[in-house]
């Protein structure tokens, strides 16, 4: 082209001049060109040029080319034809900023707004637990979604256990992660336990009588001492929720003696505490070894001889209350007849209500004790258990149940026949 001519495309004047070539931005389809060319001396020439450019495959317009997020990890790693997401976030993270980028062509929304660049940054809000975020890429024919569920994650509340170890013995009663209360009876000479504990939870926090357990250290050891011992399990979650499991730890002085329930049942007349003394030694269920038994009564007469006691007041602390009593301190009591352990008594030798392992007896479920709900003497008592009147009433214990009730649980007519707890000395 000569530097004297003018050019006109599409009617819009272009300056050539000193240039060989024109750069046009084309549209998808059809782009038609006209031409025109006029000389100095006014001669024109017209020239018509029609450029078709091939629409993108929509599999491309509608493909993300890029995506991330501020805060966190995709799962799995971002790739154009991966379609659905996953991102664990923190409680404490209550948005997230969202980079996308995808074909120029190609109309970009997120959450159903629409991006006005093909690419960019949209901050989206989070609520805890499970929000759903949808990257729709629009090409010319095709829409493709993309999801990312993103978790803000609760803190778990779980503070269960999901069990207990010991070096030795066995829990009564047997674990479970919901029962929190928990009895131990060691042998005699037992002088260190292990006890550890692991939740339920990987992330809970546990410690014992306010010792961190955990992976390095998995338990704590414990010198128990003679009585009734306690290892305090507190289970915290990761939302700061704690759970307490108890387990009493009881260490008995003596070797364990045993107990039994009379086969035969008598009123209230027992000859005093000497004649219910002598009942329970020639009772069908002694052993007949010569070991000698005592009957589980409160008495208070006139003569000292026949008196006998736990407490002169209220669940008494040691064993200087004690009158003639049957049980001894800090001693292990096994059934006679199936060697089942059945409680441990304390420094005053009584026993309490959450020392039963199990029930003293289940054929015979009523007794004469004389004995009050606190172990002292119950002033109902058969006239010191020398009336079979109905004139009399006597305090009676449920042997059946494994809680304090078992020596005080209801008044009775002397004249209607119970059975007696026996205890060895």
């Amino acid at each position: 082209i000569e530097n004297e001519m003018l050019v006109s495309l599409n009617n819009k004047f272009i300056n050539l001049t000193n240039r060989k070539s024109y750069f046009l931005t084309l549209s998808n389809g059809s782009n038609k060109l006209e031409i025109v060319l006029k000389s100095k001396d006014n001669f024109f020439q017209k020239y018509q040029v029609n450029i078709i450019r091939q629409n993108s495959p929509d599999s491309i317009l509608n493909t993300l080319i890029e995506l991330s997020v501020s805060d966190g990890n995709l799962f799995p790693e971002f790739s154009p034809g991966v379609n659905l997401y996953e991102l664990e976030v923190p409680i404490s993270i209550n948005s997230i900023s969202l980079m996308a980028n995808s074909h120029p062509n190609s109309t970009l929304s997120i959450n159903g707004i629409q991006i006005s660049d093909s690419s960019g940054s949209f901050l989206t809000p989070l609520h805890p637990g499970i929000n759903e975020i949808e990257i729709s890429v629009a090409g010319e024919n095709s829409i493709n979604i993309y999801t990312i569920k993103v978790n803000r994650k609760i803190p778990n509340s779980n503070n269960l256990l999901d069990s207990i170890s010991l070096s030795t013995g066995n829990l009564y009663p047997s674990f479970s992660s919901t029962t929190n209360h928990y009895e131990l009876l060691l042998p005699k000479n037992t002088n260190t336990l292990d006890i550890g504990a692991f939740s339920q939870n990987p992330d809970s926090e546990i410690r014992i009588n306010g010792i961190e357990i955990n992976s390095s250290n998995t338990s704590i050891t414990l010198n128990p001492i003679v009585g009734l011992n306690s290892a305090e399990i507190w289970v915290t979650a990761p939302n700061g929720a704690s759970n307490i499991y108890l387990v009493k730890i009881l260490k008995p002085s003596n070797l364990n003696k045993r107990i039994f329930i009379t086969n035969n049942a008598y009123t209230g007349n027992l000859g005093g505490k000497s004649g219910a003394d002598e009942k329970c030694n020639s009772d069908p269920n002694h052993p007949g070894d010569g070991s000698l038994f005592k009957a589980m009564l409160a008495s208070n007469p006139i003569s000292n001889s026949e008196d006998r006691k736990a407490c002169s007041s209220p669940n008494c602390t040691n064993s200087a209350q004690n009158l003639d009593w049957v049980f001894q301190f800090n001693t292990a009591y096994n059934k006679l007849q199936s060697n089942e352990y059945v409680f441990l008594t304390n420094a005053a030798g009584i026993i309490e209500n959450y020392n039963f392992y199990s029930s003293v007896d289940l054929s015979q479920n009523h007794i004469w004790t004389g004995l009050d709900s606190d172990w002292t003497n119950a002033g109902d008592n058969c006239n010191d258990w020398t009336d079979s009147s109905s004139s009399f009433n006597g305090t009676t214990g449920n042997s059946i149940t494994g809680s304090g009730s078992f020596h005080s649980n209801e008044i009775s007519s002397c004249n209607i026949p119970k059975a007696i707890l026996c205890v060895e000395q």
